[in-house]
């Protein structure tokens, strides 16, 4: 994903490693962890194209 370019790359370690955690800790489907994935990335890239406004 090109977009994820604009997220710091401490921001997507740390919700990998949220992930992660999440993952190990619930009985989390793979897709709703591909949703988490998702969900939780677009913020952050909506985040970062809207700081300035």
């Amino acid at each position: 994903m090109d977009n994820l370019k604009i997220i710091a790359p401490a921001i997507i370690e740390s919700i990998e490693n949220w992930l992660e955690i999440k993952a190990a800790t619930s009985t989390l489907a793979s897709n709703t962890r591909v949703a988490y994935h998702n969900d939780v990335t677009d913020f952050f890239l909506f985040l970062s194209e809207h700081h300035n406004e």
